[in-house]
């Protein structure tokens, strides 16, 4: 596969037929968004894709919008790399042009698949070869076709990237400082506590009581409990299952807590009930702490928001409310005090990366 600058109506046709493909067929969202960032980057606004205006024209937020709050944004591109990677590994993997949305931004880059341009083409070379291509065509506009593919390499990287790239290492940066941070606080506690082991064990032993080790690197845990039979609630379950497993900032766990509630090891456990809404048809979905039973999230899906059709938006927009680092567990975990190394780094991670 070779990095190139297709020409812009092979960038169209190509969109066109993914957006009329299976894969982009079962999601509106993804739909909306993939054209709209093409069409921009392909009208010269790459540098006006940014997450404050997405979320203005293709969600219809207002301009009360806060991406430190609401990642809806964050999870739809998350979202549409999936689904990207889907397509071209499957229905479209005999396409001429691949279209990929980079991590770190939302302005889309295009590769040429299964065309093999020479490493070092000469002018006259490339000229030559552009003749011959155009030659053994006998239609003129299968002859055009092969000529609008074939575009000069690109030799230097866009500025976007280099950008993109200067933020990535910015944030390596950023975690390693932390994680140094964290080690040299550990060992100099170990250190001034070194005089003090043997009588903290010989007063543990004395009293029976060690208090458990609160994790020290993990990730919150969430669960979910389906609380009511309906196909309405199985279909939101299903959706929250395939959502959740799509998230770097928690462990999802595909089975029920065990035992009763800790406050020490569940501290930070979170649990979604999926439950009998108030009219026939309805379902509630809650967000619960497992140690303190505090209900952080409650939204109600009424019959036509967890039909097949809507089911996946509607339940991503409550992921994209919760799960992120900006959203409610991670919210209620630093208002709590309760953030481990990994959590606390990744909440300055968010906030460093805020649009």
């Amino acid at each position: 596969m070779q990095h190139a600058t297709p020409a812009a109506p092979a960038v169209r046709e190509t969109l066109e037929r993914l957006l009329a493909s299976e894969t982009f067929g079962r999601s509106e969202r993804a739909r909306k968004l993939l054209r709209y960032l093409v069409e921009r980057e392909q009208a010269g606004e790459a540098d006006k894709l940014k997450g404050f205006s997405i979320a203005m024209d293709v969600f219809g937020k207002d301009g009360d919008f806060d991406p430190s709050t609401d990642a809806v944004v964050r999870v739809q591109a998350g979202r549409l790399r999936e689904l990207l990677q889907h397509y071209f590994a499957n229905e479209g993997v005999a396409e001429p042009i691949r279209i990929a949305i980079p991590r770190g931004g939302y302005v889309p880059s295009y590769e040429l698949n299964a065309i093999r341009l020479p490493a070092e083409p000469k002018p006259e070379e490339h000229t030559e070869a552009a003749a011959t291509l155009s030659g053994s065509f006998e239609e003129p506009g299968m002859a055009a076709g092969a000529a609008s593919l074939m575009s000069p390499v690109v030799r230097e990287p866009a500025p976007s990237l280099l950008r993109h790239l200067q933020f990535f290492w910015l944030a390596i940066a950023l975690v390693i400082a932390m994680l140094g941070v964290l080690i040299l606080r550990q060992g100099s506690g170990a250190l001034l506590a070194g005089s003090d082991a043997a009588s903290t064990i010989e007063n543990a032993v004395a009293t029976g009581s060690i208090a458990p080790w609160a994790p020290i690197e993990s990730l919150p845990l969430v669960y979910i409990a389906v609380k009511t039979n309906s196909a309405e609630a199985a279909r939101v379950a299903a959706s929250l299952r395939a959502g959740l497993t799509g998230f770097d900032t928690v462990n999802f766990i595909g089975r029920d807590a065990d035992g009763p509630p800790d406050p020490v090891t569940d501290a930070i456990s979170f649990v979604f009930d999926v439950l009998p809404g108030p009219t026939a048809g309805d379902v509630t979905l809650e967000l619960q702490s497992v140690a303190t039973g505090r209900v952080l999230l409650s939204r109600n899906l009424t019959a036509a928001d967890s039909t097949p059709s809507a089911v996946e938006d509607s339940v991503a927009s409550i992921l994209s409310s919760a799960v992120p680092a900006s959203g409610t567990i991670y919210n209620y975990i630093e208002q709590s005090g309760l953030q481990t190394g990994l959590t606390e780094c990744l909440l300055l991670n968010d906030k460093y990366y805020l649009d």
